[in-house]
């Protein structure tokens, strides 16, 4: 029997390409767990995933800013939410303008064969953001509240995650609350507070050095938005990656893309 698989989405706007990528991922193993922005209106997501199978709205909402302490909190309570349920093998953090890359089979399989996957650490912007902290730091202390024996890591905010990695969060949340508040004053939580949690713990060994997400931080014009939205012209190219989901896509501007990407079969 295939393992049962939990998707945790962020969704601010654009209820249509949600409504797309659930329809993509839907199989009676997949079930989808919804974060809406607090700022953006409910009723339209919905409206648009009524009737779809194993849906659920989180009630909790949050007004979340780019990097901030809010898309933890946002994360953790879709992480417990789903992990209350206590059916699944993997929980997988994607957002609402991600597009499929693959099939379900081809996804399941992988999972299947491929133990114990984990996220991704180390693109431009974590980059990005760490020389920032570096800077900032020469002014506050930022990393002098951790234990001297943890090392400090940083990654992708988009994970795939076995069920050991969230037994083990909540656990080690549970036995030190003082870590939640270690991190506020880090920019771009977001890609430190998982990614330090876990490389300073014994599943350290199980990370696997790639979030099998497809993001182009490369810019074609001066002054481009990253990371890109991604069109028609990238097909070809996120196919040949491999990966699982590729972001961001924008109805407006990635119709062809999206379509393309749902005759994958």
């Amino acid at each position: 029997m295939m393992k049962n698989h939990a998707f945790l989405i962020w969704a601010h706007n654009q209820p249509l390409l949600l409504k797309n990528l659930v329809q993509r991922l839907s199989v009676p193993n997949h079930h989808f767990f919804i974060h809406i922005d607090k700022i953006a209106r409910l009723d339209p997501f919905v409206k648009e995933l009524e009737g779809l199978s194993n849906v659920e709205f989180l009630e909790s909402r949050y007004a979340v800013n780019w990097g901030s302490n809010y898309q933890v909190w946002a994360t953790l309570d879709l992480l417990k939410h789903a992990f209350e349920k206590n059916i699944f093998g993997y929980y997988h953090l994607i957002s609402g303008v991600d597009g499929f890359c693959s099939t379900n089979q081809i996804f399941d399989s992988f999972f299947e064969n491929n133990l114990n996957r984990r996220t991704k650490l180390g693109d431009f912007i974590c980059r990005y953001a760490i020389k920032i902290q570096k800077q900032i730091a020469r002014f506050i202390p930022l990393r002098s509240t951790l234990p001297s024996n943890f090392k400090f890591s940083k990654g992708s905010q988009w994970f795939s995650f076995h069920a050991d990695f969230v037994l083990f969060v909540f656990d080690f949340l549970k036995k030190n609350p003082w870590y939640k508040n270690v991190l506020r004053i880090h920019f771009v939580v977001t890609r430190i507070f998982f990614q330090t949690m876990l490389y300073n713990s014994p599943l350290a060994d199980r990370i696997v050095n790639d979030n099998l997400r497809d993001i182009d931080w490369n810019p074609t014009y001066p002054n481009e938005n990253l990371p890109r939205t991604l069109n028609e012209n990238d097909f070809e190219k996120i196919r040949a990656r491999g990966s699982f989901f590729c972001r961001k896509i924008d109805w407006s501007k990635s119709q062809k893309l999206v379509e393309l990407l749902n005759a994958i079969c």
